[in-house]
């Protein structure tokens, strides 16, 4: 009955095509046919939590792929064919066994989200063996190259350094980056002014670089489990800053700017060595949380509370 029309393409529910396919805890091994039989109209492809060990090249012809998620699977790398994928939105390969992520993930150019969390991802720089044959290991190069990223999450993967172009990465509003080996943050971290969310928790600061006040825009800030003796009094300019953690470090006192976070709510300086506060804390008038046990505090200002 479509005799005599000029009908070049069916529409996706008429073809038999989907634009979507979820496939998470389906106990694949491999990628499944369902992917490449939908290969026309696919843009969101959920493989979560399989025993998928590597992506055949045909995943790659899939261009028009928007979201692609394969966290909890046994992948050891991310094939250089990755960059054909320049539709691309979303890309979660968190939780695999990925030692090799290549260059060419720089050609992914509209990424918004991308989650490496939980991988021993070496990058192509220089690997320095340290004690108990612990590796320190930094970022693929390319990374840096995708400008449109909101949210990077990089938990878990023993990253020793960031690069120094870290700060191309402009559009970040979500940043993580806990349970690594870093002790410092490059000079062009600064320039991350969009910046919401940002958790160095776990890493090895001794020092907290005073470029923390120029990320205005920052509202939430985990700090805990590091080595930190005192906080940069930098850190009064966070003016958006809601929710502080820096708990379990060597915190011995805090800055009279500390002072100046007046939007904090929620804050946590557990597990340090401060014998007191600064007279002006009973400023911090938003605060609904507050902890402060297992310090050396034998008296708190009256301002408080």
């Amino acid at each position: 009955m479509l005799d005599s029309n000029q009908i070049k393409e069916l529409p996706k529910a008429c073809s038999g095509q989907a634009d979507s396919l979820d496939k998470r805890h389906a106990s694949l091994q491999s990628v499944p046919e369902d992917v490449f039989r939908n290969g026309r109209t696919l843009e969101e492809c959920m493989l979560d939590s399989n025993q998928i060990k590597e992506l055949p090249k045909k995943i790659f012809a899939i261009t028009q792929l928007k979201r692609l998620t394969l966290s909890d699977n046994s992948l050891t790398r991310i094939p250089p064919n990755i960059g054909n994928l320049t539709a691309l939105l979303e890309l979660d390969v968190s939780r695999n066994e990925i030692t090799d992520f290549p260059e060419n993930i720089k050609f992914c150019s509209d990424l918004r989200m991308l989650d490496m969390s939980s991988n021993p991802i070496q990058g192509n720089s220089q690997i320095a063996l340290i004690m108990f044959f612990v590796f320190l290991y930094s970022l693929p190069p390319g990374l840096c190259q995708l400008k449109n990223l909101t949210q990077l999450n990089l938990n878990d993967i023993t990253l020793g350094e960031l690069p120094p172009d870290f700060g191309n990465l402009n559009a970040l509003r979500r940043l993580e980056l806990r349970d690594n080996l870093l002790k410092s943050l490059p000079p062009s971290f600064g320039a991350l002014q969009c910046l919401e969310f940002l958790d160095l928790g776990g890493n090895e600061f001794a020092d907290l670089p005073p470029l923390i006040g120029q990320l205005r825009s920052l509202a939430e800030l985990f700090l805990d489990a590091n080595e930190l003796k005192t906080l940069p009094p930098q850190i009064g300019s966070l003016k958006c800053l809601f929710q502080l953690d820096v708990s379990e470090n060597f915190l011995e006192f805090l800055p009279d700017e500390f002072c100046c976070l007046a939007a904090l709510t929620d804050l946590t300086l557990t597990q340090n060595n401060l014998d007191a506060v600064p007279e002006g804390f009973g400023n911090l008038r938003r605060l609904s949380m507050l902890k402060l046990d297992s310090n050396r505090l034998v008296s708190v200002t009256s301002q408080i509370g």
